[in-house]
């Protein structure tokens, strides 16, 4: 999913060449067997672009000198988790509250709608994940989100929040 996300938004033609890393410290992405994590894997690499778009666009209309984009993979220190974090060096995210850019609408764009990073958040909390931004304390920001590792548990909540979905459904379409 990391590296098919990193093929499709390297190399733009609208931009300057921004290296990007990925930071596996722990080796998640070597595992063997791999680590599955409860995700539905098109809306999370959806996700995964948008980051990594927004953060190519930001470092090349910063006119950054050296535009780097590090992903950065880790596992949650006392949480069922893994950590994702796509961090840049470009100008970071407006002064003061780093929540409102998930809000529908808003923009620090030209030629922005405001739906992505909104869609971001919807599509990680409905996969019982969190996101967050903050700016890094020398240059630009981060932005990071969790995804449930795989489990027998996560995979029954599932199936329960599922079930009680379904019969919220069927309720309001017998009335």
């Amino acid at each position: 999913m990391i590296n098919h996300a990193t093929q499709l938004v390297q190399p733009r033609p609208d931009s300057v060449a921004v290296r990007i890393t990925i930071d596996d410290e722990l080796g998640l992405l070597k595992q063997d067997p791999p680590l599955e994590v409860h995700v539905d894997r098109v809306q999370t690499t959806y996700v995964l672009i948008n980051l990594l778009v927004n953060a190519i666009e930001a470092c090349t209309q910063a006119q950054t000198a050296e535009p780097e984009v590090r992903i950065q993979l880790q596992r949650h220190p006392s949480k069922p988790y893994v950590v994702l974090s796509v961090i840049d060096n470009g100008p970071g995210l407006p002064a003061g509250d780093t929540e409102a850019v998930f809000k529908r609408f808003f923009t620090t764009k030209k030629k922005g709608f405001g739906f992505g990073l909104a869609i971001c958040r919807d599509v990680i909390d409905r996969q019982r994940g969190q996101i967050h931004a903050q700016n890094n304390p020398t240059a630009g920001c981060s932005f990071t989100f969790c995804m449930l590792v795989q489990s027998e548990e996560a995979e029954e909540e599932t199936r329960l929040r599922e079930n009680a979905a379904d019969q919220m459904l069927d309720e309001e379409t017998t009335r």
